[in-house]
């Protein structure tokens, strides 16, 4: 959709284009968590039913991401420690708004308390991940830079982000079950 902004227009366009971009993308993926989740939990959620839930939420997903960012980069900036138990203490804030409702410091609390003594184990899980996707996402860039084409890039770089994005909430998912639920979950 950014192609059909005007060349002419101003700074402020832009920013407004991407924060509305990635408001967007940060909604639709807590609608595909929630889905993920219900569905994990054998519990039956329309696809209406999961936006009205996220749609209910928006506000406090929207300022749990923020603060989630801003956290794991300051940590980052700090030192890369930081950053990455940062990270690892508050992954699970967004399950917990979808599943259980809970506002933005119940859920960072919550977060917190599930991943005490279990960091080494996810941040395990969370590398291997990353480094199976590493090869093939690295040799897709290098294939659509290669074609000089500003448009091939960005379109694919969009979407092997989308595709990541929604592993990683599979990913996401698929812990918190385990974590939260346990052996009530059976998975």
């Amino acid at each position: 959709i950014g192609m059909f902004i005007p060349d002419a227009a101003s700074h402020a366009t832009y920013l407004i284009y991407d924060v509305l971009s990635v408001v967007i993308v940060y909604l639709s993926s807590a609608v595909y968590l929630l889905a993920y989740i219900k569905e994990l939990k054998d519990e039956k959620c329309g696809l209406m039913d999961c936006v009205k839930v996220v749609g209910y939420n928006a506000a406090k997903i929207i300022i749990a991401s923020v603060l989630y960012g801003m956290a794991v980069f300051a940590g980052m900036v700090l030192l890369i420690v930081p950053g990455v138990l940062l990270y690892l203490m508050f992954l699970f804030n967004t399950c917990y708004i979808v599943d259980k409702n809970k506002g933005v410091l119940e859920a960072f609390k919550s977060s917190k308390s599930l991943t005490d003594g279990r960091k080494l184990e996810i941040f395990g899980i969370v590398l291997i991940f990353n480094l199976l996707l590493f090869l093939p996402l690295f040799i897709i860039m290098a294939i659509s830079f290669s074609y000089g084409n500003n448009m091939v890039a960005v379109f694919v770089i969009m979407f092997a982000g989308t595709i990541v994005n929604l592993m990683k909430q599979r990913l996401a998912a698929l812990l918190y079950i385990d974590l939260e639920y346990g052996e009530k979950a059976d998975r």
